[in-house]
């Protein structure tokens, strides 16, 4: 999570000046940051499974059988 932080913060700046630069309004980097967030909730809502009113023991089980499907594969 830091590491998310630090790279936002050292690149918002120079991105916002870039678009500046181009067509004279920062709403450029606005629309960069949205396409990130969405690809990223995105990928959260399809990739990662459901784990409410699920104990420790089902989560694990439920990654060791994926693993266990990949490596016979």
């Amino acid at each position: 999570m830091f590491a998310s932080s630090y790279v936002t913060v050292n690149v918002f700046s120079p991105v916002m000046s870039w678009f500046k630069e181009q067509d004279g309004h920062p709403g450029g980097t606005f629309l960069i940051f949205l396409v990130i967030c969405l690809s990223c909730a995105l990928f959260v809502w399809r990739m990662l499974p459901e784990t409410k009113d699920k104990t420790l023991e089902e989560i694990g089980e439920f990654w060791l059988e994926d693993r266990r499907d990949r490596t016979a594969k």
